[in-house]
Protein backbone atom coordinates (compact mmCIF):
# COMPACT_ATOMS: atom_id res chain seq x y z
CA UNK A 1 0.00 0.00 0.00
CA UNK A 2 1.27 3.52 -0.95
CA UNK A 3 1.10 5.47 2.08
CA UNK A 4 2.89 8.70 0.28
CA UNK A 5 -0.53 10.17 0.38
CA UNK A 6 -0.81 9.76 4.08
CA UNK A 7 1.62 11.70 5.12
CA UNK A 8 1.03 14.55 3.07
CA UNK A 9 -0.21 16.14 6.14
CA UNK A 10 2.68 16.17 8.10
CA UNK A 11 5.77 16.41 5.41
CA UNK A 12 5.76 18.36 2.44
CA UNK A 13 8.11 15.95 0.93
CA UNK A 14 7.38 12.68 2.63
CA UNK A 15 10.15 10.75 0.03
CA UNK A 16 13.05 12.99 1.92
CA UNK A 17 11.16 13.49 5.69
CA UNK A 18 9.89 10.10 6.53
CA UNK A 19 12.81 7.74 6.39
CA UNK A 20 14.09 9.67 9.57
CA UNK A 21 11.13 9.31 10.99
CA UNK A 22 10.98 5.42 10.39
CA UNK A 23 14.62 5.33 12.14
CA UNK A 24 13.52 6.66 15.29
CA UNK A 25 10.83 4.71 15.70
CA UNK A 26 12.74 1.46 15.55
CA UNK A 27 15.08 3.06 17.91
CA UNK A 28 12.93 4.30 19.89
CA UNK A 29 9.39 2.24 19.82
CA UNK A 30 8.26 -0.64 21.50
CA UNK A 31 6.19 -3.53 19.99
CA UNK A 32 2.39 -3.34 19.90
CA UNK A 33 1.27 -5.90 17.51
CA UNK A 34 3.18 -9.08 16.59
CA UNK A 35 2.29 -12.51 14.69
CA UNK A 36 3.75 -14.64 11.73
CA UNK A 37 2.91 -14.42 8.68
CA UNK A 38 3.45 -15.90 5.03
CA UNK A 39 5.81 -13.47 2.37
CA UNK A 40 6.95 -14.20 -1.05
CA UNK A 41 10.50 -13.13 -1.67
CA UNK A 42 11.32 -11.39 -5.05
CA UNK A 43 11.31 -14.63 -7.05
CA UNK A 44 8.35 -16.05 -5.59
CA UNK A 45 8.97 -18.01 -3.21
CA UNK A 46 7.23 -17.93 0.09
CA UNK A 47 8.95 -17.80 3.40
CA UNK A 48 7.25 -17.26 7.38
CA UNK A 49 8.16 -14.42 9.12
CA UNK A 50 7.74 -12.39 12.14
CA UNK A 51 5.91 -9.51 11.62
CA UNK A 52 6.08 -6.78 14.22
CA UNK A 53 4.46 -3.23 14.48
CA UNK A 54 6.40 -0.65 16.37
CA UNK A 55 5.33 2.76 17.92
CA UNK A 56 6.95 5.54 19.69
CA UNK A 57 5.61 7.61 21.79
CA UNK A 58 2.07 7.90 24.11
CA UNK A 59 0.21 10.46 22.19
CA UNK A 60 -3.01 9.75 20.89
CA UNK A 61 -1.89 10.06 17.07
CA UNK A 62 1.60 8.38 16.82
CA UNK A 63 4.19 6.93 14.08
CA UNK A 64 3.11 3.11 13.55
CA UNK A 65 6.22 1.30 11.49
CA UNK A 66 6.31 -2.63 10.45
CA UNK A 67 8.98 -4.23 9.70
CA UNK A 68 9.34 -8.39 9.33
CA UNK A 69 12.46 -10.55 10.42
CA UNK A 70 13.07 -14.62 9.84
CA UNK A 71 10.88 -16.36 12.89
CA UNK A 72 14.23 -17.49 14.19
CA UNK A 73 15.06 -13.87 14.81
CA UNK A 74 13.58 -12.29 17.91
CA UNK A 75 15.50 -8.89 17.24
CA UNK A 76 13.79 -6.01 16.56
CA UNK A 77 15.56 -4.99 13.44
CA UNK A 78 14.30 -6.30 10.29
CA UNK A 79 12.79 -5.48 6.85
CA UNK A 80 10.87 -2.11 6.91
CA UNK A 81 7.34 -2.89 4.70
CA UNK A 82 5.15 -0.08 5.98
CA UNK A 83 5.24 3.09 8.06
CA UNK A 84 2.28 5.56 9.00
CA UNK A 85 0.87 7.84 11.35
CA UNK A 86 -1.38 5.69 13.36
CA UNK A 87 -4.63 6.72 15.30
CA UNK A 88 -4.07 5.46 19.01
CA UNK A 89 -7.19 6.70 20.18
CA UNK A 90 -10.96 6.94 18.40
CA UNK A 91 -14.46 7.35 18.86
CA UNK A 92 -15.14 3.30 19.97
CA UNK A 93 -18.66 2.01 17.71
CA UNK A 94 -20.02 -1.27 16.81
CA UNK A 95 -19.57 -2.06 12.93
CA UNK A 96 -20.59 -4.94 11.15
CA UNK A 97 -17.59 -6.72 8.78
CA UNK A 98 -18.96 -6.25 5.17
CA UNK A 99 -15.71 -6.65 3.44
CA UNK A 100 -12.12 -7.67 3.77
CA UNK A 101 -9.92 -6.35 1.32
CA UNK A 102 -6.33 -7.16 1.50
CA UNK A 103 -3.49 -5.23 -0.10
CA UNK A 104 -2.65 -6.12 -3.41
CA UNK A 105 1.55 -5.85 -2.74
CA UNK A 106 1.48 -6.81 0.82
CA UNK A 107 -1.72 -9.18 1.18
CA UNK A 108 -0.39 -10.38 4.19
CA UNK A 109 0.49 -7.51 5.94
CA UNK A 110 -1.79 -4.42 4.88
CA UNK A 111 -5.55 -4.45 4.39
CA UNK A 112 -8.84 -2.26 4.19
CA UNK A 113 -12.24 -3.22 5.82
CA UNK A 114 -15.99 -1.97 4.52
CA UNK A 115 -17.88 -1.58 7.87
CA UNK A 116 -21.44 -0.90 8.09
CA UNK A 117 -23.71 0.54 10.89
CA UNK A 118 -26.91 -1.26 11.95
CA UNK A 119 -28.93 2.15 10.39
CA UNK A 120 -26.26 4.32 9.56
CA UNK A 121 -24.72 3.20 5.87
CA UNK A 122 -21.22 2.45 5.53
CA UNK A 123 -17.58 3.91 6.44
CA UNK A 124 -14.45 2.68 4.57
CA UNK A 125 -11.10 2.14 7.08
CA UNK A 126 -7.93 0.87 6.55
CA UNK A 127 -6.82 -1.39 9.62
CA UNK A 128 -3.39 -0.12 10.59
CA UNK A 129 -3.13 -3.54 12.75
CA UNK A 130 -4.37 -6.04 9.82
CA UNK A 131 -1.98 -7.94 10.03
CA UNK A 132 -2.85 -9.30 13.30
CA UNK A 133 -6.22 -8.80 13.00
CA UNK A 134 -7.06 -10.51 9.34
CA UNK A 135 -7.70 -13.63 11.11
CA UNK A 136 -10.59 -12.13 13.37
CA UNK A 137 -12.45 -10.66 10.76
CA UNK A 138 -15.74 -12.99 9.50
CA UNK A 139 -17.72 -11.15 6.60
CA UNK A 140 -21.42 -10.66 9.24
CA UNK A 141 -19.60 -10.37 12.23
CA UNK A 142 -20.35 -7.32 14.67
CA UNK A 143 -17.19 -5.93 16.52
CA UNK A 144 -16.70 -3.13 18.77
CA UNK A 145 -14.17 -0.95 16.54
CA UNK A 146 -11.98 2.24 17.28
CA UNK A 147 -12.69 5.00 14.66
CA UNK A 148 -10.43 7.88 13.63
CA UNK A 149 -8.74 9.64 11.03
CA UNK A 150 -5.63 11.64 9.60
CA UNK A 151 -7.55 14.81 7.83
CA UNK A 152 -5.66 15.91 4.61
CA UNK A 153 -7.39 18.97 4.72
CA UNK A 154 -10.06 20.63 7.43
CA UNK A 155 -11.78 23.76 7.50
CA UNK A 156 -14.55 25.86 8.96
CA UNK A 157 -17.40 24.76 6.74
CA UNK A 158 -19.60 27.40 4.86
CA UNK A 159 -23.67 27.59 4.92
CA UNK A 160 -23.96 26.57 1.28
CA UNK A 161 -26.06 24.61 -1.13
CA UNK A 162 -24.43 22.22 -2.80
CA UNK A 163 -26.18 20.29 -5.99
CA UNK A 164 -24.58 16.78 -7.01
CA UNK A 165 -24.91 14.00 -8.80
CA UNK A 166 -24.15 11.23 -6.67
CA UNK A 167 -26.01 8.09 -7.48
CA UNK A 168 -26.43 7.23 -4.22
CA UNK A 169 -28.24 10.54 -3.58
CA UNK A 170 -30.07 10.61 -6.51
CA UNK A 171 -31.60 7.50 -5.97
CA UNK A 172 -32.52 8.35 -2.40
CA UNK A 173 -34.51 11.63 -3.91
CA UNK A 174 -35.99 9.21 -6.35
CA UNK A 175 -37.39 6.85 -3.73
CA UNK A 176 -38.70 9.97 -1.44
CA UNK A 177 -40.61 10.96 -4.47
CA UNK A 178 -41.89 7.79 -5.29
CA UNK A 179 -43.34 7.18 -1.91
CA UNK A 180 -44.63 10.98 -2.09
CA UNK A 181 -46.50 10.56 -5.65
CA UNK A 182 -46.23 7.30 -7.04
CA UNK A 183 -46.91 8.58 -10.40
CA UNK A 184 -44.35 10.70 -10.21
CA UNK A 185 -41.53 10.68 -12.87
CA UNK A 186 -38.48 10.51 -11.33
CA UNK A 187 -35.83 9.28 -14.11
CA UNK A 188 -36.01 13.11 -15.01
CA UNK A 189 -34.43 13.56 -11.27
CA UNK A 190 -30.28 13.47 -12.36
CA UNK A 191 -28.85 15.69 -9.47
CA UNK A 192 -30.07 16.22 -5.90
CA UNK A 193 -29.52 19.78 -4.10
CA UNK A 194 -27.95 19.37 -0.66
CA UNK A 195 -28.53 21.85 2.01
CA UNK A 196 -25.26 21.69 3.97
CA UNK A 197 -25.53 23.97 7.29
CA UNK A 198 -26.54 21.61 10.24
CA UNK A 199 -25.50 18.37 7.99
CA UNK A 200 -23.88 15.33 8.87
CA UNK A 201 -21.67 13.79 6.17
CA UNK A 202 -19.05 11.00 5.57
CA UNK A 203 -18.46 10.52 1.63
CA UNK A 204 -16.01 7.85 0.27
CA UNK A 205 -14.33 9.27 -3.14
CA UNK A 206 -16.31 7.65 -5.79
CA UNK A 207 -13.03 6.34 -7.70
CA UNK A 208 -11.36 4.61 -4.53
CA UNK A 209 -13.04 5.01 -0.70
CA UNK A 210 -10.38 3.87 0.88
CA UNK A 211 -8.19 6.13 0.24
CA UNK A 212 -10.29 8.54 1.99
CA UNK A 213 -13.95 10.34 2.52
CA UNK A 214 -14.76 13.90 2.57
CA UNK A 215 -16.85 14.76 5.62
CA UNK A 216 -18.85 17.48 7.48
CA UNK A 217 -20.06 17.69 10.94
CA UNK A 218 -20.33 19.20 14.20
CA UNK A 219 -17.56 19.37 16.33
CA UNK A 220 -18.20 17.58 19.87
CA UNK A 221 -14.62 17.94 21.46
CA UNK A 222 -11.48 19.34 20.69
CA UNK A 223 -7.84 18.21 22.43
CA UNK A 224 -4.36 19.64 21.36
CA UNK A 225 -0.81 18.00 21.76
CA UNK A 226 2.48 17.41 20.47
CA UNK A 227 4.09 15.09 18.23
CA UNK A 228 7.18 15.16 17.28
CA UNK A 229 7.49 18.73 17.29
CA UNK A 230 4.51 19.54 15.57
CA UNK A 231 1.19 21.06 17.12
CA UNK A 232 -1.54 18.46 16.34
CA UNK A 233 -5.17 19.52 16.72
CA UNK A 234 -8.07 16.04 17.03
CA UNK A 235 -11.62 17.05 17.17
CA UNK A 236 -14.55 14.58 17.35
CA UNK A 237 -16.54 15.49 15.01
CA UNK A 238 -20.36 14.39 14.43
CA UNK A 239 -20.17 13.21 10.61
CA UNK A 240 -23.07 10.69 10.66
CA UNK A 241 -26.99 11.79 12.32
CA UNK A 242 -30.36 12.93 11.61
CA UNK A 243 -32.14 9.79 10.38
CA UNK A 244 -29.00 7.78 10.17
CA UNK A 245 -27.19 6.23 13.39
CA UNK A 246 -25.12 9.17 14.96
CA UNK A 247 -21.06 8.72 14.40
CA UNK A 248 -18.47 10.25 15.74
CA UNK A 249 -15.22 10.22 14.53
CA UNK A 250 -11.79 11.23 16.29
CA UNK A 251 -10.03 13.37 12.98
CA UNK A 252 -6.38 14.40 13.68
CA UNK A 253 -4.58 17.50 11.75
CA UNK A 254 -1.57 19.13 12.63
CA UNK A 255 -2.22 22.60 13.27
CA UNK A 256 -0.19 24.31 10.49
CA UNK A 257 -2.69 22.86 7.89
CA UNK A 258 -5.63 24.67 9.22
CA UNK A 259 -4.49 28.10 8.05
CA UNK A 260 -4.89 29.91 11.07
CA UNK A 261 -8.20 28.39 11.98
CA UNK A 262 -8.81 26.59 15.44
CA UNK A 263 -11.83 24.86 15.62
CA UNK A 264 -14.32 24.76 19.01
CA UNK A 265 -17.14 23.06 20.35
CA UNK A 266 -20.41 23.88 18.24
CA UNK A 267 -17.81 24.78 14.78
CA UNK A 268 -19.38 22.82 11.73
CA UNK A 269 -15.94 22.05 10.09
CA UNK A 270 -15.41 19.82 6.74
CA UNK A 271 -12.62 18.36 4.71
CA UNK A 272 -11.27 15.34 3.73
CA UNK A 273 -10.33 11.98 6.45
CA UNK A 274 -8.48 9.10 5.47
CA UNK A 275 -10.35 6.86 8.46
CA UNK A 276 -9.08 4.18 10.02
CA UNK A 277 -10.34 1.69 12.36
CA UNK A 278 -9.15 -1.35 14.22
CA UNK A 279 -11.09 -3.52 17.33
CA UNK A 280 -11.29 -1.69 20.40
CA UNK A 281 -9.89 -4.71 22.47
CA UNK A 282 -6.30 -3.82 20.77
CA UNK A 283 -4.17 -0.42 21.74
CA UNK A 284 -0.85 0.75 20.18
Amino acid sequence: MNHRLHWTPFFDDPQRDVPAVIRRVIQEGTVVGRTEVELVDSVGIPRLETAKALAAGATPLRYLVIVATDSSNDSIAGNVYSAIPFCADGEVVELEVCEVSPDTELPTLEGNLQLAQSEGGLLWATDPFFFVNRSRYRIGDVLRFRVAGVAYTMKKAKDSVLETDRPELVEAQRRRMKLLDPAAETDKITSVRVYLRGSRMLLPDPDDPWRGSTFRGPVEAVQTFELDGMEIVGCSVGVKGGHLQPLTARIFVPAAKLGGYRPKVGDEVEGAVWLQAYPSDRTG
